[in-house]
């Protein structure tokens, strides 16, 4: 279904190594597949769920240090998502995977669906390079992905993306979200873009917006915004678009490929969960007065 569940896995705890979350071995599983529709509220939709892997592989890389002579070897942890190059598969090379956590809140990432490596290209025949990180950047400007001779599309993440702010750490346990689509930035600023978001924003900034998970009691949902909350708008709905794309607050349906799902169901979601822990948090700490 797009989601790679917490306790089907066995996953390890981040180090000082800056590798990411461990998921060791690999999953069966699907990725969401998103895309541009003006049919829909807010212009784009959650389609089909195409077959696919999800894992992680240990790898090390040789290669020559700028001004050293012995070939230095350095080694890393990395999460892969994988589809087959097949007839019927609506991804190709260049798309974007979303990667997303739904524990650490804030965690996002994407990367290019890249062809296997059938030439043999290794990082021991780049240029002498002065570190490992250098190394990895020249790797990813790469039309193929190094680790994957066989017949598969694999879109590789080995270093974490930035975080949205202090609070949410990127190792976290939780369940993993994966999507694809042909533009990711383009995606976005649809979604940012659309009236309905406009909307979110302009109700947040009059202080007219419901938050809160539908269970609470009305006088929860309703209960007003601080004004500190109202100026973190624009970058809650930033990150909600992200995790969005990604398809988290999404439940794949055996209809979505029939019957396209607005994306901006799952940003209106996500927003407004965001937006109202904020608002508790603020007047928990007392920022502002708990009456009404």
């Amino acid at each position: 279904m797009g989601i790679i569940y917490a306790e089907a896995i066995r996953d390890y705890d981040f180090n000082q190594s800056n590798e990411i979350g461990r998921v060791p071995g690999r999953h069966g599983t699907t990725i969401t597949e998103v895309y541009l529709d003006p049919a829909v509220k807010g212009g784009v939709a959650y389609g089909r769920e195409v077959p696919g892997t999800f894992g992680a592989i240990d790898y090390h890389i040789t290669y020559r240090q700028t001004g050293v002579s012995t070939p230095r070897t350095e080694g890393r942890f990395r999460v892969e998502a994988q589809v087959a190059k097949e007839s019927g598969n609506p991804f190709e090379a260049g798309d974007k995977v979303v990667f997303a956590r739904e524990a650490a809140s804030k965690w996002v990432a994407y990367k290019p669906l890249k062809n296997p490596n059938k030439h043999g290209k290794d990082p021991s025949d780049l240029d002498p390079m002065s570190d490992f990180e250098q190394v990895l950047a020249e790797i990813e400007n790469w039309s193929c992905d190094p680790w994957e001779t066989g017949q598969y599309l694999t879109a590789g993440l080995s270093v974490p993306p930035k975080l949205y702010d202090d609070d949410v750490r990127n190792y976290s346990r939780g369940d993993w979200y994966l999507s694809c689509c042909k533009d990711f930035d383009q995606c976005w600023k649809v979604l940012y873009e659309s009236d309905p978001v406009r909307e979110l924003l302009d109700l947040t900034e009059r202080g007219a917006i419901k938050i809160g998970p539908k269970e609470l009691p009305v006088d929860h949902v309703n209960r007003k915004l601080c004004d500190e909350a109202k100026t973190e708008a624009n970058p809650l709905i930033f990150i909600s678009i992200r995790q969005a794309l990604a398809g988290v607050g999404h439940k794949p349906t055996e209809t979505s490929a029939v019957t396209p799902l607005p994306v901006f169901t799952s940003v209106d979601f996500l927003y407004r969960d965001h937006l109202y822990n904020l608002n508790r948090k603020l007047r928990d700490r007392g920022t502002e007065p708990l009456e009404e």
